[in-house]
This record gives C-alpha cells, sequence and structure tokens, in this order.
C-alpha cells in the first residue's frame, strides 16, 4: 500500500540549517533590484521608515536539476541587509510562469557567513519549465534578485519492472524492481518519486485501452487526497481501476520493493486483473494545485483474481492472534462455539449463559466483558437460578468478549477484505489484516452479505435494553457498511468473536 508521503528531505551544501518551504509571497509591494522607481538605488518602507536595499540580493545559478528538484544558489549581500534591518529572511522562490503566480513554491534558507547560499528546491513537477529568482524579505516586504529558468528532468521510461505474484500470504503480494541508476539522480528530490502498479479489471482488449498513462495519471490525481494520506487503511477506490504506490524512499537499496494489493474483486475464476508498473512524480503547490506526471513500462500480463480462486494462506487455524493493535488486544481465531476459523460458531442473547435467559434482567453497570454473575435461590443459597454475563469468560476464562471501543478499533485500524474463504468448501467473510499484517477471518453471519456481532457493551438509553453491536452490510464491490450499532437485547441472538482476558484494561 501507498503508507509515507512527501517525506522531503532538505540540506544545504554550504553549511546551512535545515530549508523550510513557507510559500510564495502575495504581499503588494514586492521591490526587484534594479526596477524600482529609483534604478540607482532602491528604497523600501518599512514600519513607516525608508531602508536603502541596492544590492540586497543576488540571484545565482541552478547547480543540480533532478525530476523534482534544483539546487538554486544566490547571495545577500549582508553589509547591506545589517544596514537596514536587524531580522531578515533569504531564500528562493520558483514558480511555473514569470509572473511567479502558476505553481508557485518558496524556500527559505539561513546563508553562511559570507551571505552565500544554496537551497533545495524538493516537491517539483518532472519535465516543467520553472522561473526562479532569490529574494530577501524584511517584515513582510520583498526584495527579489533578477529571474532566470531551469526545466526539471523528464521521468525515464521502464523505470519498474515486475516480477510475479505471490499469494502465499492473505495479501496478494506483487514483487518488483526499480532500476535506481535512474531515479537514483533525485538524491534530494526524491520525496516527490513514486512506484507502483496500476490493475484494471476486464480483459486484454479492455485493459490495454484503459492502463493508459494518461488514465493512471487522473486516477491519482482525483484520488490523491486519500492515496497521500498514510493513516488510512481503507481507501475507498473503484474495482477495476486500482492504484497501489509508495514513496521511493521505500524501495531497497537494490530496487526491490513489494506492493500488496487487497482489494480486488471477489469475482469468478473468469475474473482477471491485468496490471502495470509506474513510476510517478507527484508535485502540489501551496495553492493545492497537483502535478502528477506518470511513466509506464508495457506490460501485458494478467493474474487471475486469487481472492476468489486460491486458498489463503497465513491464518492461525487456532489460540489468539495479534494484530498490532494500539490496546494490545488479542483477537481469537475463531468464532464463540467454533473450534474453525471459517465456522459462524453459537449464536447467544446478550448476557446469556447456558440455556435460561431472561432479558430483563439488567447488569448492574455498562459492560459485560470478563464479568459472569449468578442469582441464588433465596431459599436455597446453593441453588443458582439464573447466570448471566459474558459467554465467552464463561466458557473459557481465559477470553471475553470485547467491547464496543475494541470492536471499533478493528474497523478503524484494520484492512478488511470482502473475499469467499476457500478450504474444502467457500466460506463468505472478511479477512481482516492487523497493521503488523497478520489476519483473521470473519465469516459472514447472516446469508453471504451481512455480519452482526456482540460487543460487551451496554447502551445507556434509559432502559439499558440495548447493547452495540457490529453491524457490517456489503453492499457493492466498491464498499461496505461497517458500524458500531445498539441492538435490542429481547429476541436478538447474535455471533461473538473474542478477544484475550489479559488486555482487558
Amino acid at each position: 500500500m501507498v503508507k509515507k508521503y512527501f517525506k522531503v528531505a532538505f540540506s544545504c551544501l554550504a553549511a546551512m540549517s535545515m530549508t523550510v518551504f513557507v510559500g510564495c509571497s502575495s504581499e503588494d509591494n514586492p521591490i526587484t533590484v534594479g526596477l524600482g522607481e529609483h534604478p540607482e538605488r532602491e528604497i523600501i518602507d518599512v514600519h513607516g521608515k525608508s531602508y536603502d536595499v541596492t544590492g540586497a540580493i543576488t540571484t545565482g545559478a541552478v547547480n543540480t536539476v533532478g525530476m523534482a528538484y534544483g539546487n538554486i544558489s544566490g547571495q545577500v549581500d549582508q553589509t547591506v541587509m545589517s544596514a537596514v534591518y536587524e531580522r531578515y529572511a533569504v531564500g528562493v522562490q520558483v514558480a511555473k510562469d514569470e509572473n511567479f503566480t502558476s505553481g508557485c513554491k518558496e524556500f527559505e534558507v539561513t546563508p553562511a557567513e559570507d551571505g552565500s547560499f544554496s537551497v533545495d528546491c524538493s516537491g517539483l513537477a518532472a519535465n516543467q519549465q520553472y522561473y526562479y529568482r532569490s529574494f530577501t524579505k524584511i517584515v513582510d516586504k520583498y526584495v527579489f534578485g533578477s529571474a532566470s529558468t531551469f526545466t526539471t528532468n523528464d521521468l525515464t521510461q521502464n523505470i519498474v519492472s515486475a516480477n510475479a505474484f505471490d499469494n502465499s500470504d492473505p495479501l496478494l503480494k506483487h514483487q518488483c524492481n526499480a532500476d535506481l541508476t535512474k531515479i537514483a539522480l533525485d538524491q534530494v528530490g526524491k520525496g516527490s518519486c513514486y512506484v507502483g502498479v496500476a490493475y484494471f479489471r476486464g480483459n486484454a482488449s479492455t485493459s490495454k485501452s484503459n492502463l493508459t498513462e494518461a488514465n493512471i495519471t487522473s486516477w491519482i490525481k482525483n484520488q490523491w487526497t486519500v492515496l497521500k494520506d498514510s493513516s488510512l487503511t481503507q481507501i475507498p477506490q473503484a474495482e477495476d481501476m486500482l492504484i497501489e504506490m509508495k514513496p521511493i524512499e521505500e524501495v531497497a537499496a537494490n530496487g526491490d520493493f513489494t506492493i500488496y494489493t487487497y482489494r480486488m474483486h471477489p469475482g469468478t475464476n473468469a475474473t482477471k486483473y491485468y496490471w502495470m508498473p509506474f513510476t510517478c512524480i507527484v508535485s502540489e503547490d501551496n495553492s493545492g494545485n497537483l502535478d502528477v506526471r506518470v511513466k509506464t513500462e508495457d506490460r501485458n500480463t494478467y493474474v487471475v483474481d486469487a481472492h476468489s480462486t486460491a486458498s489463503y494462506y497465513g491464518f492461525a487455524t487456532s489460540g489468539l492472534v495479534d494484530l498490532g493493535l494500539s490496546s494490545g488486544v488479542k483477537w481469537s481465531s475463531c468464532n464463540f462455539g467454533s473450534s474453525n476459523i471459517y465456522s459462524k460458531g453459537t449464536t447467544r442473547y446478550w448476557g446469556q449463559i447456558g440455556t435460561t435467559y431472561d432479558p430483563t434482567v439488567l447488569f448492574p453497570g455498562t459492560d459485560i466483558s470478563g464479568e459472569v454473575f449468578h442469582i441464588y435461590d433465596e431459599d436455597d443459597p446453593t441453588k443458582i437460578i439464573l447466570s448471566f454475563g459474558d459467554a465467552a469468560t464463561d466458557k473459557d476464562p481465559t477470553l471475553r468478549m470485547p467491547t464496543s471501543a475494541e470492536m471499533q478499533e478493528l474497523i478503524d485500524d484494520c484492512i478488511w477484505i470482502r473475499v469467499n474463504y476457500r478450504g474444502s468448501t467457500s466460506y463468505s467473510g472478511y479477512v481482516i489484516v492487523g497493521k503488523n499484517r497478520n489476519c483473521i477471518f470473519l465469516p459472514m453471519t447472516i446469508g453471504g452479505n451481512v455480519i452482526e456481532y456482540w460487543t460487551s457493551t451496554g447502551v445507556d438509553n434509559g432502559s439499558w435494553m440495548e447493547s452495540y453491536a457490529l453491524l457490517t452490510v456489503y453492499n457493492s464491490t466498491i464498499s461496505a457498511s461497517r458500524r458500531i450499532t445498539g441492538v435490542s437485547r429481547s429476541g436478538n441472538a447474535l455471533w461473538i468473536r473474542p478477544v484475550d482476558m489479559a488486555s482487558k484494561q
């Protein structure tokens, strides 16, 4: 998956401090050296006082250029500036037009003792002509050096080569390799460079017409809000066109990288995905305008949708599974009342223990996780007339029902993949992938599209006659509704997926 974005490393080549991206100026009174009202000298007004800034800033050369950056030098006359104002900023602006409005980015830097500086202008677009100029800024007044141009390098064809798929993992694993002799030219600007694979569901003809650089570029632009958010584990994508990408920083020294694909449509054996590896440069200016450049390697290979045709591997078939969640909760590999991972198990009314159940009995609190209670006969204190509480704990003291918060964590922090689990028979459900890529299988409980699982948490609605439950309705190949909702305790016997007792807070 796509996990980290825009971790751009800035460095200064002349013993300077860390570069800071601050955005281009929109103030109304920039002063351009040599072009002001006084050609022989430049005057600015700061807080009602005039200052002579003649010769304050000089734009230097472009030292190196990559696909997504340029290293630009300049010179500030510190004698002039020290006589003008005690505090000032120095840096470089780059933009796609000579008026410095389109695609404009601004980079500040601390100059060396002699006033020289160079700054890495990163996060630029590939194969793009840029205008650049040095600046110094006093409060909100800019003084600019002369402007010049440079053009970033274009992406190189055939950067990424992709090898075969590996379905020995619950996530479909696509092993790839990037030619770093071409990409590594962007030592600094690589924070804007990504490698990935585009998948299209269809046949060879539709795949060839749809897996194009233009379509991949358009799709990345449309989905960039979610693609760049590394905190999302469930990225809403259409099933016909899937994009998996990662920043070039995550590629190994030998160029190897792995794409994990998990949103493929759970169709029939005839469902095929054609794939095409790509490299892209993503640039976003301070106004939020996005520029995406994509280069693909021509491939005409397909993979049969393994989510519907292959058995899944990598599951624990018994015991507890650590999904790498922040709470530390471990989830049982099987449902309550089941000894295999694909069986639905046994239903229980909320709070039911054993065969007797009275929904009018109110638990004196808000949660029954890990709790078992008994009501005794007044005439015979040794005789239990009613038991209620956590059915999982009653059956196995090392287990308990999950709380609503723990079930919500399962929704928020795990990847949910709608699949048909294939053992000797096909079973409909969800592969739930934790942050550490460990997995559990949660079988559908009602038909092939709905699951309902109790949590241990009651609903404070005045009567305590509802409890929270996980409800998932699989309503399309694109999305599903997963939520924690209140369900009446009376007349509703649901399923339970236990968690470990040791993690109880």
